[in-house]
């Protein structure tokens, strides 16, 4: 089922499988025709074309049209589409898979959904963020995106479009360039969409093109764990998206600092308009930190150097998204202290403004703490 309400125009043709002929028609009704042309023969093809905003199949009136098929494959790069995926209550059966081509041509990213949404297409785009901390390529693509994000709507965004849409009209891409992502992604999806093992996983697939030098194509295959999910523990508008794996990061900690407490920062992004605080690291107790088994007081050793230093690598993606502390023999719950520290920290973060996020976590799990900005 092919879905699009616009039409072909010149400057689409760039990223588009449609030719000249095309120009003018509606896109999904011209997709239709082309397959059936070349699948003439073929009695058992059903291809439907559909003139209408994927939105309204999403988030609209025709829902029930996701009804019977096994996935959905968003080929749009549009931000608005993207928070409709993750906005909307899909039906049991589809999984979600999208594709993208970005950094002018240089990187193309297929982000494919695990079982039951988790990870979500969103927490696949922060993880891939995290990524950049250690892989070249991202950091450098992230880096290129906030330039051109300052020159021209300024640097602040909370959000951040990764690929380039067909609505785009400036970009110009060599078609083997666009050809070359393509079949990776048609490859990468076909592998997974016909695999007959269960993925308990997430995929992101990285393809890498040295496109000012003889091309040379590199594709990575990243496994994404499902992500741990909790509520704010005081305000249930907010919901915590971790990263996998970095709740036991904070437990060892806790049982290797016993009797005392101790604590950290945590590292991510927040989506203010969807009241979501992603988590991607955590940065442990400095070293010039005070513990004690009734208190933890968080040094400043290096943190603002280590914050910075992440905050450049993923082009102001990532940063400080709220501190973490133990309670060894305590509960869930902010003490006395901790409600004095957070209305320290308020004071601050009301002015930039975030809200102020504060995690205990104690042996039998953790417990996100989260103040709206005043």
């Amino acid at each position: 089922t092919l879905v699009d309400n616009a039409e072909l125009s010149p400057h689409n043709l760039v990223r588009h499988a449609l030719l000249s002929d095309s120009l003018g028609k509606n896109k999904a009704q011209a997709l239709k025709s082309s397959i059936d042309s070349i699948f003439s023969s073929d009695d058992t093809k059903n291809v439907v074309a559909v003139e209408d905003s994927a939105l309204d199949i999403l988030i609209g009136k025709k829902r029930e049209l996701m009804n019977g098929h096994n996935w959905i494959v968003d080929c749009s790069a549009s931000s608005m589409i993207m928070n409709a995926l993750c906005m909307t209550e899909t039906p049991v059966s589809p999984r979600i898979c999208r594709s993208e081509i970005t950094d002018d041509g240089r990187i193309g990213l297929l982000s494919i959904e695990g079982p039951k949404r988790n990870p979500r297409i969103d927490d696949i785009q922060i993880i891939l963020f995290s990524l950049s901390i250690e892989n070249q390529s991202l950091s450098e693509w992230l880096k290129r995106n906030k330039a051109a994000r300052t020159t021209e709507i300024g640097s602040t965004l909370e959000d951040i479009n990764i690929g380039f849409s067909c609505s785009s009209e400036t970009l110009k891409l060599h078609d083997d360039i666009v050809s070359m992502h393509s079949s990776s992604f048609a490859n990468g999806f076909r592998n997974i969409s016909q695999s007959s093992i269960i993925v308990n996983n997430g995929l992101v697939q990285i393809g890498l093109i040295n496109v000012d030098s003889p091309v040379k194509y590199v594709v990575q295959d990243i496994p994404i764990p499902p992500l741990t999910f909790l509520t704010a523990r005081n305000d249930p508008n907010w919901q915590i998206r971790m990263k996998y794996g970095l709740d036991s990061i904070m437990k060892k900690a806790l049982m290797g600092s016993l009797p005392n407490e101790t604590g950290g920062l945590l590292i991510g992004l927040i989506n203010l308009n969807r009241k979501i605080v992603y988590i991607t690291d955590v940065l442990l107790a400095p070293t010039d930190s005070k513990c004690s088994p009734y208190a933890f007081v968080r040094g400043t050793q290096d943190v603002p150097q280590t914050v910075l230093e992440i905050q450049e690598r993923t082009g102001g993606m990532l940063g400080y998204v709220g501190e973490w502390h133990t309670h060894p023999g305590g509960g869930p719950d902010l003490s006395d202290k901790d409600m004095a520290t957070v209305r320290k920290i308020k004071r601050n973060l009301d002015k930039i403004p975030l809200p102020t996020h504060i995690m205990i976590v104690t042996r039998k799990g953790v417990y996100p703490h989260i103040f709206d900005r005043s």
